[in-house]
């Protein structure tokens, strides 16, 4: 099942994905780990509707040495920032 972010939550005084700290579903907020463990788990994809394009960019985890996973769009071979242009709550 598809599961569309709409707004993200960042740690204050940051801006970078790493930063993301909860995301808004159907006007349900979700910390980045429970998003984290739903991917992991293959419950749910979740994805970002870049209007622009058309398409949809679904989100991943990174997992960086040494450092927290985190979630991204990946799309078109590339990692994206469709989640850091979404609304902020």
């Amino acid at each position: 099942m598809d599961r569309r972010i709409t707004k993200v939550h960042m740690v204050e005084g940051h801006n970078s994905h790493e930063h993301i700290s909860a995301v808004m579903i159907d006007g349900q907020s979700f910390p980045r780990q429970a998003v984290i463990n739903d991917i992991d788990a293959k419950l749910y994809d979740f994805y970002v509707y870049d209007i622009a394009k058309g398409l949809r960019a679904y989100v991943y985890v990174r997992r960086p040495a040494g450092r927290d996973a985190y979630i991204q769009t990946y799309a078109d071979g590339d990692w994206g920032d469709n989640l850091l242009s979404l609304p902020r709550y």
